[in-house]
């Protein structure tokens, strides 16, 4: 935990039940890139594992090509969330499935660098 303290804020959450969690909320790219690689050693993934391994994948992506205050980003995020559907994942399915989600965004920066022109 204090690896990753520097690069966004730790939250500490308690639950009815007297256990705890810390909480990490990524505010920088440079704090994402490390948990990007710590999911990427999974074989299988959950289903909640795999939305926050996808949503930091996009997440990430955005941030890196600036493409985060697009106008049309509420589009893209509906063709995305289509991947959040699938229940576990293998570690080929999961390259899939983050292929595929490369491509929806890659199709989206080509519109925008249309736009621009």
């Amino acid at each position: 935990m204090k690896k990753y303290s520097n690069t966004g804020t730790v939250y500490k959450r308690d639950f009815k039940s007297g256990t705890y969690a810390h909480i990490y909320t990524v505010t920088s790219n440079i704090g994402m890139k490390p948990f990007i690689e710590y999911f990427n050693k999974y074989k299988t993934l959950s289903i909640r594992r795999y939305r926050q391994y996808l949503l930091l994948n996009i997440t990430y992506t955005l941030r890196i090509n600036k493409m985060q205050s697009m106008s049309n980003i509420k589009p893209m995020f509906i063709d995305l969330t289509y991947f959040s559907k699938t229940l576990l994942m293998s570690s080929n399915m999961k390259n899939k499935q983050l292929n595929n989600a490369m491509i929806i965004i890659n199709y989206y920066r080509k519109l925008r660098n249309l736009n621009e022109k």
